[in-house]
């Protein structure tokens, strides 16, 4: 799972597999609350449908705007960090 840490250092697990793998994870280890959050999610796509597809389009546009601002971050570190090098390798 996530800790303050991997957020802050910016390794934040973005990709699908290590996501999935965690949501796998979690319901292998704890199976009643994994079930209970199943059951909850199907009565709710059932009962709103509407408003539950309105939920993820708003979550995955979220999750858009986080992911490409995480990665604009990263690259623009990544550029930093080439210049401080540079700069201390003139320096020398």
């Amino acid at each position: 799972m996530w800790s303050a840490n991997t957020i802050l250092e910016g390794r934040i697990a973005l990709n699908l597999e290590e996501f999935l793998e965690n949501i796998i994870s979690f319901g292998r280890n704890h199976p009643l609350t994994a079930l209970i959050v199943a059951v909850a999610f199907l009565l709710l796509i059932l009962r709103r449908p509407k408003f539950i597809l309105s939920l993820f389009l708003l979550a995955l546009i979220l999750s858009i705007i986080i992911y490409s601002i995480m990665d604009t971050a990263s690259s623009a570190k990544k550029v930093k960090q080439k210049l401080i090098q540079k700069s201390e390798e003139g320096v020398k």
